[in-house]
């Protein structure tokens, strides 16, 4: 048993490993605003190294860490039954990293190959922020009083700093020594929201899109 073991490791370390980075844009934005008083805003970039280890009959597991910024604006003026009106206007920021870890299946043709990726993905929020101004007048006053707000690591809709999904999707591969350039697109659904509930103010869209493009060393 522990020599098949020992072959079985010494067989898979043996096989070819490529590294190099993607680049992309997502298809939708990361974040949804239900509200007119936010804005959703998500960078419109995709970007971080990835890596993949060839197996036999076409097959490989590929893995990475792509970094996308996302964040959103927010301006209100809201009159309260008590006569006091409120306004406020600031902006909140936050990283987002993915990790997905595919299996890969190439089809090589004659002119080009075309391949599948598919396997779980997690993401993890880093770097949050909220500043902005918070202003208020009483009925009996003429001004408002206003006041700098921020928030250190973290969002008033945070729910979860980690989530778990699924990642399928395609492309085509082309080989340019020696570099392997293979653009495609991945749809992924996680399985919880970062970010808010469904309808809020803000919330982390559970389906999403990304166009890359993925450039690595054969």
């Amino acid at each position: 048993m522990t020599g098949m073991m020992a072959l079985v490791t010494a067989a898979a370390f043996g096989q070819p490993f490529s590294a190099g980075v993607a680049g992309g844009v997502p298809g939708v934005g990361a974040l949804n605003s239900a509200s007119p008083y936010f804005r959703a805003v998500t960078r419109p970039y995709v970007v971080g190294p990835v890596g993949e280890l060839r197996l036999p009959r076409g097959f490989a597991i590929e893995a990475g860490a792509l970094w996308r910024r996302l964040g959103y604006d927010f301006s209100y003026d809201l009159p309260s039954v008590s006569g006091t009106s409120i306004r406020g206007t600031g902006s909140a920021s936050a990283s987002m990293w993915e990790f997905p870890v595919l299996a890969k299946y190439r089809r090589p043709l004659e002119k080009m190959t075309p391949f599948l990726v598919l396997g779980p993905s997690f993401n993890r929020v880093t770097d949050m922020r909220l500043e902005g101004q918070l202003c208020s007048k009483g009925p009996f006053e003429a001004n408002y009083r206003c006041g700098a707000m921020a928030v250190e690591d973290g969002w008033p809709e945070l729910r979860h700093r980690g989530a778990i999904g699924i990642t399928v999707g395609g492309g085509i591969e082309s080989r340019c020594f020696p570099l392997r350039i293979a653009p495609g697109v991945r749809y992924t659904h996680w399985g919880e929201r970062n970010f808010g509930t469904r309808g809020a103010d803000v919330s982390t869209r559970l389906n999403q899109v990304t166009f890359l493009i993925e450039v690595q060393l054969w």
